[in-house]
């Protein structure tokens, strides 16, 4: 355990008088949400996970990473019945993941953002799909932002779809891409977003866990493509219904999602994750070509505002 975590361990707390009957401890899994200046953001997250843990499903890990706004202090005042890891510093996300992981003692990790929320209901929907195909190593639900619109699946970045997207040709980028719709059959894809992702505990060790040098960003897609290669099935379950406002944690600190140093974490990732899948000559020639555009369409937008 490193020697900048501090872990103040759960309160016992009464579970349920029996478990629902579909769902063993074997299919237990283990929340694991990462906090950063989420005071105002992650009391409903909690409240879900409370439930789940009420009935036997889930345990819960929070690691906060340094928080100013008092985060670690009211989830060990309001919900001691987790985990709670204080980090002297901010790890980011993927390194933040990891870190709590090294206290996953359940057959599932249920990667969790402090501003989505998976209801008891869900989380059994998943852990039983998981049960019921082995060959699944990542599941998630269909999940609804705070407007109603519908988390995508299948978006696997690549230098051609990145290009395509910044060229308006949104339709031609991702082939596989597909709305995850609440109550369809579930289908698998390529890539699901890390908000809220159920993964197989043996395989999120076996892939040595996520990349730390994706600070913020990109780090869901790489771990998305290392599980493919190693032939692990991703999966959208839309029978579990999740919510996700998105961005809570940009959005408390003042910061836009592509300014400041949220744009300097998705540019750094983003150039990180091209000439790791895709060569150094091939990766960096891409990331060129992207900013060229991209400075391009902020100053044609500038020009206009004025």
């Amino acid at each position: 355990m490193p020697s900048n975590c501090a872990v103040e361990p759960k309160t016992s707390e009464p579970t349920a008088s029996h478990l629902n009957s579909t769902v063993s401890r074997a299919a237990r899994a283990t929340a694991v949400i990462v906090t950063y200046q989420s005071r105002t953001s992650v009391e409903p997250a909690l409240v879900a996970a409370r439930e789940a843990h009420r009935l036997g499903m889930l345990d819960c890990i929070v690691l906060d990473n340094a928080s100013t706004d008092a985060t670690a202090d009211f989830i060990a005042a309001e919900h001691p019945w987790a985990t709670l890891i204080r980090s002297d510093r901010n790890h980011g996300f993927g390194c933040g993941c990891n870190i709590a992981f090294q206290h996953v003692r359940t057959p599932y990790l249920l990667l969790l953002n402090p501003d989505a929320v998976l209801n008891a209901r869900g989380l059994r929907t998943l852990l039983q799909f998981m049960q019921q195909h082995p060959k699944a190593g990542i599941a998630a639900p269909a999940t609804l932002d705070e407007h109603g619109g519908r988390q995508c699946a299948g978006t696997l970045a690549s230098p051609s779809a990145l290009l395509r997207c910044l060229l308006g040709k949104h339709q031609h980028a991702y082939p596989k891409k597909r709305t995850i719709q609440p109550g369809e059959a579930p289908f698998q894809t390529t890539w699901v977003c890390g908000a809220i992702m159920l993964i197989r505990s043996e395989l999120f060790r076996k892939l040595g866990g996520f990349d730390e040098r994706f600070f913020l960003y990109f780090e869901e897609t790489d771990l998305c493509r290392r599980a493919e290669a190693i032939g692990a099935e991703i999966w959208a379950v839309g029978s579990a219904v999740a919510t996700h406002s998105g961005s809570a944690s940009a959005k408390q600190t003042g910061d836009a999602l592509y300014t400041s140093c949220i744009a300097a974490h998705y540019l750094r990732s983003r150039r990180r994750y091209l000439t790791k899948h895709y060569g150094l000559a091939r990766g960096l020639t891409s990331e060129v070509l992207l900013r060229t555009i991209e400075k391009a369409h902020h100053w044609r937008k500038t020009l206009r505002q004025q």
